[in-house]
């Protein structure tokens, strides 16, 4: 068979939960990269650490390697959802910091649009990231295999009449 013909099998057989599951792993490595570019800077550099980047890392392994197979995918945006909250909640713990100095009167409206846009990236991405991930875990990935009727006489179960 060829790589085409594999590939358009594979994709024949997914649904529209497979495909929430896809944007969930995309915004993952977009989130990722943002994280990465925000906080590389040395005045950010204490806000940083190494724990968001793995548990994104494996949050975009983990969906993407579940994904492939028929018999783990519907495992894939469960595992792609948790790993990355455990990124958002790394995340928080070595930012807390900077919300309790930004917030420290208050939360208002013109506080969150001056907040540093790492942190308002993040925050929007990890919050579409579950939606998309939780709403993914309640779809099915893979379409149902349809079993072929078998033609001609009907049989009973034990002790049924047909």
């Amino acid at each position: 068979m060829q790589v085409s013909a594999i590939l358009k099998d594979h994709f024949k057989s997914k649904t529209l939960g497979f495909y929430f599951t896809v944007a969930v792993i995309l915004l993952s490595l977009v989130q990722l990269i943002v994280y990465i570019a925000a906080f590389t800077p040395v005045s950010w550099e204490s806000y940083m650490h190494w724990s968001v980047i793995l548990f994104s890392v494996l949050a975009i392994v983990s969906g993407a390697a579940l994904s492939v197979s028929r018999f783990t995918a519907p495992w894939a945006p469960a595992a792609a959802t948790l790993m990355e909250f455990l990124s958002f909640l790394m995340f928080m713990r070595y930012g807390y910091m900077y919300f309790s100095q930004i917030f420290f009167s208050g939360i208002s409206l013109s506080l969150i649009m001056q907040m540093y846009y790492g942190y308002l990236v993040s925050i929007l991405l990890y919050l579409l990231i579950f939606v998309l991930g939780v709403i993914s875990m309640f779809l099915p990935q893979t379409k149902a295999k349809t079993k072929a009727k078998a033609k001609g006489k009907a049989h009973a179960a034990a002790g049924g009449k047909a």
